[in-house]
């Protein structure tokens, strides 16, 4: 395994940026993803997927219903964390896919319904396009998750990771809250590779594979520890008490809090750079490192990173140099679209 070490003298410019409000969009209502690629904007907000211009944020499509038909979509929503999740898109050169409750429907770019097919794993089951193959992040048993790679026909071709699963409230051993809900793993697959980091891990730890399962580097960061405040410990005892309140099973003793923030918060890959999102704060902008896809430090900057709750950011997207973002405005109850230049 080569080990990718961050050079001394690295170039470190460590700025303090401001997002401007680009666009309201009235449409939104719950959006979980957002990618900004090819002078697109891609929204996932069940049942649909928005496709908006970048130049004009005018409205090119609406692709999905609500519904189990060709180009419908259908997620289970009396589950916690499908319905958390949402609808997963995943975005290719030429065609993205959108992950339902057991079915992958593939799109043009344009938004053109092309195929979909059934996916035979359960409903907890995650699956991203890579083209003509399909990475899955597939539940097992003893709470454990596999990450394999399958061919067009889903034929199993490669294990490349086995790891602990989400949040169980079933399980009788305290949960790690950094485990997430929603999801235990961060991945981001770019060109022809597939980066994967833990969203509870203390260390800094990228792992990079090709599409074959050969693991290529690990991106490595000698980070800061971050004690966790007093403060963030009740937002969470109360966000949980809250979303689980109809469960019977979930107590304040199923959740285990480590006593400092794990190194990666979230990451994006985009234009030929890593960039990754930690808990470090000042003045109330987090802190996001650049890297270059061989995992060499190139700048630090502190961006204005908005949450949805103690668990989720806001949905996210880098592009071109600029970090977009969708904001909820309480006041006027709908979604804004926030940049911010990082040059």
């Amino acid at each position: 395994m080569k080990r990718v070490v961050i050079i001394v003298g690295v170039f470190l410019c460590v700025l303090f940026l401001h997002a401007e409000k680009a666009h309201t969009f009235f449409d939104l209502l719950n959006p979980r993803y957002l990618i900004v690629d090819n002078n697109q904007i891609i929204i996932s907000d069940y049942p649909h997927v928005y496709l908006y211009s970048l130049d004009d944020y005018s409205l090119i499509k609406k692709i999905g219903r609500e519904g189990m038909g060709p180009g419908e979509f259908h997620v289970i929503q009396a589950n916690m964390n499908l319905k958390e999740r949402g609808l997963v898109v995943s975005v290719r050169p030429d065609h993205m896919a959108a992950n339902s409750t057991s079915r992958l429907s593939y799109f043009t770019r344009k938004g053109d319904f092309i195929r979909e097919i059934k996916l035979p794993y359960g409903i907890n089951a995650k699956f991203l396009s890579l083209g003509d193959q399909l990475l899955g992040f597939l539940p097992l048993r003893e709470g454990k998750l596999s990450v394999t790679l399958f061919d067009k026909d889903l034929k199993k071709q490669n294990e490349i990771l086995n790891c602990d699963y989400w949040f169980n409230l079933q399980s009788r051993k305290p949960a790690n809250f950094f485990d997430r809900a929603s999801d235990t793993l961060f991945v981001s697959i770019y060109k022809d590779r597939i980066y994967l980091a833990r969203g509870d891990a203390p260390l800094f730890a990228m792992h990079v594979y090709d599409f074959k399962g050969n693991k290529l580097i690990t991106v490595e960061h000698d980070s800061e520890k971050f004690r966790i405040p007093p403060s963030f410990t009740g937002e969470i005892h109360e966000h949980f008490k809250i979303k689980f309140q109809r469960s019977a099973n979930y107590t304040i003793k199923n959740l285990n809090l480590p006593k400092h923030f794990p190194a990666i918060r979230n990451f994006s890959v985009q234009d030929d750079k890593i960039y990754v999102l930690t808990f470090k704060k000042v003045s109330r902008e987090n802190e996001v490192l650049v890297f270059d896809v061989n995992g060499n430090l190139l700048k630090k900057v502190f961006l204005p990173v908005r949450v949805m709750n103690p668990e989720l950011l806001c949905p996210f997207s880098f592009y071109k140099d600029m970090f977009y973002q969708l904001v909820f405005n309480e006041e006027t109850v709908n979604w804004e679209l926030h940049i911010t230049d990082i040059n």
